[in-house]
């Protein structure tokens, strides 16, 4: 799975950033990044913090509220930011 999405990835940086050129070693590059999914999942499972569950779920405001729905993301870089919301 890894593997299929560094190729998908690759293949669309390389189609809109002119200067992208795929890693040297790309064999390595998935390896490093699937060793380290392994290394973060056993530590997650070692947590002897027990994780909940919490389920929400959109309720409609009172009479006479008007209720604001709202989210946003950024790329690490800084350079690229969005946000929406909705009434």
């Amino acid at each position: 799975m890894t593997a299929c999405w560094y190729l998908w990835n690759w293949r669309n940086i390389s189609i809109f950033e002119l200067r992208f050129q795929r890693p040297s070693n790309p064999t390595l590059v998935i390896q490093k990044f699937t060793r380290e999914i392994e290394d973060n999942n056993k530590l997650v499972h070692k947590s002897p913090h027990q994780k909940e569950t919490i389920y929400i779920g959109w309720v409609r405001p009172q009479i006479g509220w008007v209720k604001l729905n709202c989210d946003g993301a950024w790329k690490g870089s800084g350079t690229l930011a969005g946000c929406g919301g909705l009434l």
